[in-house]
């Protein structure tokens, strides 16, 4: 039930139109997801997260859980998207274990980049791993 749950907030999420700012009589559009939001998720993710023999496992109230579901789900999205192949003969959950990694070593040593695109800095993250 709260894996089903975990999907319909993450649908929802993800089907927000893009926010707009007006600067200068022009229309700029703004990311749905920043840094800021995906290293709040993210660092549920590190709260909670337990890895028992190389299996991913979570325990914590169920915002915690969310905000953990959110990181992960969008991280993979991303790796998705670019087709991340680093290791291709690894387990699934393990390059989801890399990828998340990655993405929290770059988003915890660039502070000053966090206002921008999450998709923009996961990306950066995964290609480093290459």
């Amino acid at each position: 039930m709260r894996s089903r749950l975990t999907l319909v907030v993450l649908s929802l999420l993800l089907a927000l139109p893009v926010a707009e700012a007006k600067q200068s009589g022009t229309t700029k559009a703004e990311p749905l997801v920043t840094g800021v939001l995906l290293h709040e998720w993210c660092g549920a993710a590190k709260e909670i997260w337990k890895d028992k023999d190389g299996n991913m496992s979570f325990t914590g109230d169920s915002s915690r859980m969310s905000k953990a579901m959110l990181c992960l789900g969008y991280i993979r999205g991303v790796a998705d998207s670019i087709g991340a192949s680093d290791k291709p003969g690894l387990d699934p959950h393990k390059r989801l274990q890399r990828y998340f990694e990655a993405a929290n070593i770059f988003l915890d040593r660039h502070p000053e980049r966090r206002g921008e695109s999450a998709a923009i800095l996961v990306k950066e993250a995964l290609q480093a791993l290459d």
